[in-house]
C-alpha cells in the first residue's frame, strides 16, 4: 500500500526547504515518512519522522546561521528576523501581486489561515498585509515567495506578477474590476 503525505504537509516542506537550500527531503511512500538529510557528502546528519513538523525542527535546529551570511551578502539591510531588501520585488508590482493572491486565493475557496499555512508565513495577519488590505500599507514580496505562490496556485509566474488574475486586465464591457480597477476601452 502507498502512503502519501497530506498536500498541506508536502507544501510546508517545500517552502521550508526553499530557505534551506543545502538540505534534501523525500517522501518515502514505502515506509509513510519524510527522510531528510544536509546535501554535504561530508555530513551525517538525518533524520526521519511521519510528522513533517518533526523534520522542520530537526532542520532548523542543525542548520548553519543561513542569517547572517545572508545580512553580509545584502551589505547589511537585513536586520534580525527580516527578508533581505536586495531580494524584494518593485513596490508597485508588489500591489499587483498582492491584488492577484487575494483573487486566486478566493477563487481556490481558501481562507487566509490555509494560504498563510502552505506559505509558512507566522500569521493571517501576514497574509492580509500580502493582500494589500492591512490599513492600506501593502507588503513587499522577495522573489523567492512570489516563485513560491506561483507554484501554490498553479500559475505562471507573468499571470502573478504583471496583469490581474481576475480579469486578465480586460474586465467585461460595461464593468470595472474590483480586483485591479481597471475600466473596459471604449
Amino acid at each position: 500500500m502507498t502512503n502519501l503525505p497530506t498536500p498541506y504537509a508536502a507544501a510546508r516542506i517545500a517552502a521550508f526547504l526553499d530557505d534551506h537550500l543545502s538540505w534534501s527531503a523525500y517522501w518515502d511512500k514505502h515506509y509513510g515518512l519524510w527522510r531528510v538529510a544536509e546535501d554535504d557528502p561530508d555530513s551525517d546528519l538525518y533524520a526521519e519522522s511521519r510528522d513533517a513538523d518533526v523534520v522542520v525542527r530537526y532542520i532548523s535546529a542543525h542548520s548553519r546561521d543561513l542569517q547572517s551570511v545572508q545580512r553580509h551578502l545584502a551589505g547589511g539591510c537585513m536586520m534580525p528576523g527580516r527578508r533581505r531588501c536586495a531580494d524584494e520585488i518593485p513596490q508597485d508590482q508588489a500591489a499587483v501581486v498582492g491584488a492577484n493572491v487575494r483573487a486566486l486565493r478566493q477563487q481556490h475557496g481558501w481562507n487566509q489561515a490555509m494560504l498563510g499555512e502552505l506559505m509558512g508565513w507566522p500569521s493571517n495577519s501576514t497574509v492580509c498585509a500580502a493582500e494589500g488590505r492591512r490599513d492600506g500599507r501593502q507588503r513587499g514580496f522577495t522573489t523567492q515567495e512570489v516563485k513560491r505562490l506561483a507554484a501554490i496556485f498553479g500559475v505562471s509566474l507573468s499571470l502573478l506578477t504583471t496583469r490581474c488574475a481576475n480579469c486578465g486586465g480586460h474586465p467585461p464591457a460595461g464593468f470595472a474590476c474590483l480586483t485591479c480597477g481597471a475600466r473596459p476601452q471604449t
